[in-house]
């Protein structure tokens, strides 16, 4: 196996550790977010801030990429300029 596909691997394994680990919880936080500010998030980018992190926390910039208003659900509302918002959390 090349070093390219060793890399490939290795980040496609990561990517489905978060998947399953994160999405239930992930899933649960929008869908609460949702029913709090009446949008349907189809899109979500997570960046994690390593500048700001500080004693083992995460921070972590979350930007809504893709929502659309639930009475107007074939008018995509792209919200990525107003909806960036800053959250940390603590590795174990």
């Amino acid at each position: 196996m090349s070093n390219m596909e060793e890399a490939i691997a290795r980040y496609s394994g990561a990517e489905r550790q978060l998947c399953d680990e994160a999405g239930p919880l992930l899933g649960a936080i929008i869908r609460g977010v949702e029913a709090r500010s009446g949008v349907r998030i189809s899109e979500l980018r997570v960046t994690i801030d390593w500048a700001n992190s500080v004693d083992g926390a995460i921070s972590a910039n979350c930007t809504i990429v893709q929502a659309q208003e639930p009475d107007r659900s074939t008018h995509p509302k792209n919200g990525a300029a107003d909806s960036a918002r800053s959250v940390s959390s603590f590795e174990p």
